[in-house]
């Protein structure tokens, strides 16, 4: 089993080695339109609207992950 949080993270980026998974610079699609909005950019989120990159959210039995090897969290 592992658990996905809604926040998704690349795990590369300067933020993400900082531990500012919030904050992810490469994971939300609309950056630009966040940071319009929120004064910042935010990271991409599962299943948020589409100032956080529009990802479909992940409440099904199956769901495809981007950037899994570096999200997910094993049980």
């Amino acid at each position: 089993r592992i658990v996905v949080p809604f926040t998704i993270i690349c795990g590369e980026c300067d933020q993400c080695k900082r531990r500012n998974f919030s904050v992810c610079e490469r994971t939300n699609r609309n950056k630009n339109i966040a940071d319009k909005a929120f004064g910042h950019t935010t990271a991409g989120l599962f299943g948020y609207t589409h100032l956080t990159g529009g990802s479909p959210g992940g409440q099904a039995e199956y769901v495809r992950v981007p950037f899994a090897d570096a999200t997910h969290i094993k049980v």
